[in-house]
């Protein structure tokens, strides 16, 4: 019994010293709003790559009949493949980069054909649900 209590206590210890320590800086919203920050119209995809952090997702633009259209969510492939996409002309009409760090703080970054950035939305999350945001 006394081995368990002494176990618990130093348990408790342990993840307190990791918490003052080691996660204490760990923001996930505050990182996303200065992301957010860094972000502006005309930049390059890789300018955003580099300010911020790559996306985990993105999608490209179709043409549809008159009108472009988003595909399905595409894992990010990392910076060298995708920049070889976009200099063998395999992405054409565009792109969005999808960028979660809480339901608080999630957006995706719009690009056109040349890889620019035309505009920042709010993706749609719990928070938004909640009207937390």
């Amino acid at each position: 019994m006394k081995a368990m209590f002494f176990l618990i206590v130093i348990l408790a210890l342990g993840l307190g010293a990791v918490y003052m320590f080691g996660m204490s800086d760990f923001d996930p919203e505050q990182q996303g709003q200065e992301a957010l920050k860094s972000i502006h119209e005309g930049q390059t995809w890789l300018e955003v790559c580099n300010n911020t952090q790559p996306p985990k997702k993105f999608r490209t633009y179709v043409q549809s009949g008159d009108e472009l259209k988003p595909t399905g969510d595409q894992r990010f492939p990392g910076v060298d493949q995708f920049g070889n996409m976009m200099s063998k002309g395999q992405i054409k009409n565009g792109f969005i980069f999808q960028y979660y760090y809480t339901d608080k703080v999630a957006f995706y970054v719009h690009f056109n054909a040349e890889g620019k950035v035309e505009m920042v939305s709010n993706m749609t999350t719990q928070a938004d649900l909640l009207h937390t945001r």
